[in-house]
């Protein structure tokens, strides 16, 4: 029950609102000054070429889909038994986390009005699938973004790895960790949270 125009104009009224720009055009490239300035202590804004990793909220995708789903494309199942495993699921089916209309109003931002290829933009989470039906609406009109999923490349997916040394240092001096290369790799990281 999600209608994508009024999604489309609240996203792209919050952007205006946020930057006080009078486009959405100017709004960005705001967002990417203010980022760079800040980051880079450098006064630019995006540029072509750079890549940017789109983070959503897939979490209950790892355990609502079991290996057939999974292996149908990621799609929320349309039959479910009465045996515990599925009572567990239809409890835990009701999405609390992205859905496509967002998401999509983001890409065209990005895409149409900023004019990052479709190529530079890597959009997913890097612990769980993307829904099926998510990735539908998406690729429709973004075919030639990169999907991510850490387990395949089936479905229109890029997979994503591991990097080889640990790049994460945490602030007891002892803990490291690896991440995945579509975050090295980025330019920039838009960390599309999911309110509740």
């Amino acid at each position: 029950n999600n209608n994508p125009e009024v999604i489309s104009k609240m996203f792209q009224d919050g952007m205006l609102k946020l930057t006080g720009k009078k486009n959405i055009k100017k709004s960005w490239e705001s967002v990417f000054r203010y980022f760079n300035t800040k980051k880079l202590n450098k006064d630019k804004s995006y540029t072509k070429g750079e890549k940017i990793f789109i983070k959503i909220n897939q979490g209950q995708s790892r355990w609502v889909l079991n290996q057939a789903d999974k292996d149908n494309g990621f799609y929320v199942p349309k039959n479910l038994t009465n045996s515990q495993a599925d009572e567990r699921r239809k409890r835990d089916m009701i999405p609390t986390e992205n859905g496509p209309y967002v998401v999509l109003e983001l890409l065209r931002e990005l895409i149409n009005e900023v004019g990052d290829a479709q190529e530079d933009i890597s959009i997913g989470d890097p612990m769980c699938p993307i829904w099926g039906h998510n990735y539908e609406v998406w690729a429709k009109e973004f075919p030639n973004v990169k999907y991510i999923d850490k387990n395949t490349t089936k479905f229109g997916r890029t997979q994503i790895k591991l990097t080889e040394t640990e790049v994460l240092f945490y602030s007891d001096k002892k803990t490291k960790d690896k991440l995945y290369d579509v975050t090295v790799n980025a330019n920039y990281l838009i960390n599309l949270t999911t309110l509740k």
